[in-house]
């Protein structure tokens, strides 16, 4: 079993010998690695966007017709099997061409179980500014990069609030952000789902601002969010309602079934 970043999965498959290949992206190039080998591909789910109608861009739609890989993310010919948190959604929403199969285990019960875990091994670097409970969060999530009129936003909000938090995109590795006097800045590398499984472990309100993030989904309605991005992209912000519906049904069974146990 190897794992790898995304950038180097494909030289593994070419140099050695692969059997079965689990990736989060049903592309071109996973045809063209057919001409030069065989392996079972498998598409697993990456968020909301598993669930959107995502098609390849019309200049690749030649190479993708000579390859047999599909215009829609999720029909290639070359796929064994897709794993998805919610099967019929997903086959309502993209109508694969093979098997779907549901993970043993709800995304919600995986933090649950493994935010413990977490907790564990890095009480070292665990920041001190977001230990807090008993109280009302604002949490803004941004993008690549922030938006200081999203920052105004929640300025005009602090009395509603007793902590203003930002956490910065994963992808922006410089500690560079400008301070603003009420609100902490979040520098760690941790999953923003471990984070909002603590502050609820810990009877806090929470509200998340967000661009189109999938973080929210697995509480299934636990934290309110504020997708600020729902008028521009309509149609992956359905996906977003949709799927944390599901999850909220999800985990209302799960917490029923405990009880009767």
């Amino acid at each position: 079993v190897i794992f790898c970043s995304s950038n180097k999965w494909f030289l593994y498959v070419i140099r050695y010998r692969v059997n079965n290949l689990f990736y989060s992206v049903d592309s071109t190039l996973v045809g063209l690695l057919h001409f030069i080998k065989r392996f079972n591909f498998y598409l697993y789910e990456e968020g909301a966007g598993t669930y959107t109608q995502l098609k390849i861009k019309k200049r690749n739609r030649w190479l993708a017709a000579i390859l047999g890989t599909g215009i829609v993310m999720g029909t290639s010919k070359y796929l064994k099997g897709i794993f998805v948190y919610h099967p019929e959604y997903y086959c309502e929403q993209i109508h694969p061409q093979c098997k779907v199969f549901k993970f043993k285990s709800a995304f919600r019960q995986i933090i649950k179980e493994q935010s413990n875990l977490f907790l564990k091994i890095s009480q070292s670097t665990f920041p001190k500014n977001i230990q807090v409970s008993n109280s009302k969060i604002l949490l803004y999530l941004t993008d690549w990069d922030y938006q200081i009129t999203v920052i105004e936003r929640m300025l005009k909000l602090k009395k509603k609030f007793d902590f203003l938090f930002i956490k910065p995109h994963p992808q922006r590795k410089k500690e560079d952000m400008p301070r603003f006097d009420g609100i902490d800045i979040i520098y760690t590398s941790m999953m923003v789902e471990f984070l909002l499984q603590f502050w609820i472990c810990n009877g806090n309100e929470i509200t998340v601002m967000h661009h189109n993030s999938t973080a929210i989904i697995p509480f299934g309605g636990e934290i309110q969010s504020i997708n600020l991005d729902e008028k521009t992209n309509e149609s992956y912000d359905c996906v977003l309602r949709r799927l944390t519906e599901l999850t909220r049904l999800e985990n209302e069974s799960f917490r029923t079934s405990k009880s009767i146990e």
